[in-house]
């Protein structure tokens, strides 16, 4: 009988870590930001520490199986050291997005147990590849010793005819104005890293400056929604001449609002609080003609197209 995937007190967890790691593409489950195999930690996204009675309750207001289980990788995500420390003096559970992370949790759960069972078939080579993604490359000895062997082991990839394909992740300083800059995390698969290349050598632009306004217009649009999101909600109370690129991502962003709404006084507002969760994807083009005297790449409207956009009034 083949034993459940799930979270081992006081045990090895380091072929569920890797899952994890790999099933939410190398990305903090709280705050989206990539990290380093080595940084990232299991978490629980309901505490294991809460007694079952807690979990029971928690299940019951956030709509959960009656059964949860806190071991599950359903209630599992990779997180990062600043995430992991903030999450240790706050409650996560009273966060309105919670629910929102923990479906996604629920939809990547199939891929985590894929990934350890994969793992599991394959465990002579699976070791090799996570001993090696964990190492420290920070170090001289294992960086060395990564370009030696590295070389040999896609090269026989190459010749099995497997394609190897990996997403590079780097953060971009967009300048905003008197708002400051903003970091822009961006990541590049194969065909993106060759459209980088061919924007950059042969275009003559710069990823910063190209991303900057629409980035701009992107957090504009953002704002509006979220505020239109709220407006209306009951309190009680030329072929061939030119390259064309098309930018794709996708955003998330929470938004702690202040709401003054009609009081039971007439005549007499009341103040109160409220919280947007926005995720989803966005796209711009971007093009740049050789033959035309200005040599600028022209950016065009990003567009938004939003997987959830949520509003939570506290009353």
């Amino acid at each position: 009988m083949t034993e459940p995937v799930r979270y081992q007190e006081g045990k090895d967890n380091n072929v569920l870590s890797s899952a994890l790691y790999d099933a939410y593409k190398g990305k903090c489950w709280w705050c989206g930001r990539a990290m380093p195999f080595p940084d990232a930690e299991i978490d629980h996204l309901l505490p294991k520490s809460a007694s079952p009675e807690r979990v029971a309750e928690l299940a019951e207001e956030l709509g959960l199986d009656g059964d949860f289980d806190v071991h599950d990788p359903r209630n599992l995500g990779p997180i990062c050291p600043g995430c992991n420390k903030e999450k240790a003096s706050t409650d996560f559970t009273k966060v309105p997005r919670i629910v929102s992370k923990l479906r996604k949790a629920e939809n990547l759960r199939p891929r985590v147990i894929r990934l350890v069972r994969t793992f599991h078939d394959t465990k002579a080579i699976a070791a090799a590849l996570l001993r090696a993604k964990a190492a420290d490359l920070s170090d001289a000895d294992a960086r060395r010793t990564l370009n030696e062997h590295a070389p040999g082991f896609i090269q026989a990839m190459a010749n099995a005819g497997v394609d190897l394909d990996y997403s590079a992740y780097s953060v971009v300083d967009v300048e905003r104005g008197e708002d400051g800059p903003l970091e822009v995390e961006v990541t590049l698969g194969a065909v993106s890293r060759r459209a980088l290349g061919v924007l950059e050598d042969a275009c003559g632009g710069e990823l910063p400056a190209v991303l900057e306004e629409p980035v701009i217009a992107l957090e504009r649009i953002l704002h509006k929604d979220v505020f239109s999101a709220f407006e209306n909600k009951h309190i009680p109370g030329g072929a061939g001449t030119y390259f064309e690129f098309t930018f794709e991502g996708t955003f998330q962003g929470q938004f702690p609002v202040t709401l003054l709404h009609d009081s039971v006084d007439p005549g007499t507002l009341e103040e109160g609080a409220g919280e947007a969760f926005a995720d989803g994807e966005f796209s711009f083009p971007a093009e740049w003609d050789p033959t035309d005297g200005d040599v600028e790449i022209i950016v065009g409207e990003p567009t938004l197209t939003y997987n959830e956009l949520k509003t939570w009034i506290d009353y």
